[in-house]
């Protein structure tokens, strides 16, 4: 588990499988932003609002997560720096038409991810 304190609940037991631990932090984790947890691999889907926004160029949009606060700060990216920039505040501009997907990304937990497809057009 690579889940903080969550994790440490479950090593704490020994007698607790990871399957049962997996099974105990499944659903605190959902209510943290979605995600499961296998073995030792956790994944955490940030999800990303609004998921796909439709922008004029010059247009921008502020996308929020649902990301925890232990798993901030975020780091926010684009697939096409030509159709859309994003701010370290998620802050979205559109450039050019086309489409670009935004991806959020916990700097705490690299499986912590989340994304938005931005369409833009003239």
């Amino acid at each position: 588990m690579r889940y903080g304190p969550l994790a440490l609940v479950c090593f704490a037991a020994a007698t607790v499988s990871l399957a049962a631990c997996d099974q105990a932090i499944n659903p605190i984790i959902a209510s943290l932003g979605g995600g499961t947890t296998s073995g030792d691999t956790t994944t955490v889907t940030l999800v990303l609002t609004p998921a796909a926004p439709q922008l004029t160029v010059a247009q921008t949009v502020q996308l929020s997560t649902n990301a925890a606060t232990s798993l901030l700060p975020i780091q926010w990216t684009t697939s096409d720096a030509t159709v859309a920039t994003v701010s370290s505040t998620g802050l979205v501009t559109a450039i050019g038409a086309g489409t670009a997907t935004i991806t959020a990304k916990s700097s705490v937990d690299a499986n912590a991810t989340g994304t938005a497809l931005v369409t833009v057009t003239m």
